[in-house]
């Protein structure tokens, strides 16, 4: 009995997955990251095809973040924000990037007509970042929300 498919087999399973990694490391994602930012704006459907297959090869953060702002561009404003709270919650880019994303979700949730979701958005990015640049903005929010309640 002879080995060989075997061998072959395994030869060919070894070349592919060590090449899978070296393909993930050899993406600009800085590059990726502006094409994809830029495609959410002009191309919604196109940018999430694009971010979520970056996000099966390493995009990490900047995919998702991508993705999220893909959402919007179609409308899907509850997946958008949602998807920028998660961001929030994993980010390791500490608390200014926290800030951002909960901004950004908060305005998402104002896009979908949501204003309790925008509160709780921008009352968490208060408690998580009371002194980021995002911080104010959210106070003044919050006071319009407060004004336009009878």
């Amino acid at each position: 009995m002879s080995h060989r498919p075997l061998a072959l087999a395994l030869l060919i399973l070894g070349t592919w997955c060590a090449a899978a990694p070296l393909a993930a490391a050899e993406i600009d994602h800085v590059r990726e990251y502006r094409d994809c930012m830029a495609l959410a704006t002009t191309d919604p459907d196109a940018a999430s095809e694009k971010a979520l297959s970056w996000i099966a090869f390493g995009g990490g953060e900047a995919a998702r973040h991508c993705d999220a702002h893909a959402r919007i561009g179609l409308k899907q404003y509850a997946v958008a924000a949602t998807r920028l709270e998660e961001l929030a919650q994993t980010t390791r880019r500490g608390r200014a990037f926290r800030a951002r994303y909960l901004a950004q979700a908060a305005q998402t949730w104002r896009l979908a007509g949501d204003d309790a979701g925008a509160r709780a958005d921008w009352l968490a990015l208060l408690d998580r970042a009371p002194n980021s640049a995002a911080a104010q903005a959210a106070r003044n929010n919050l006071e319009r929300l407060d004004v336009k309640k009878p």
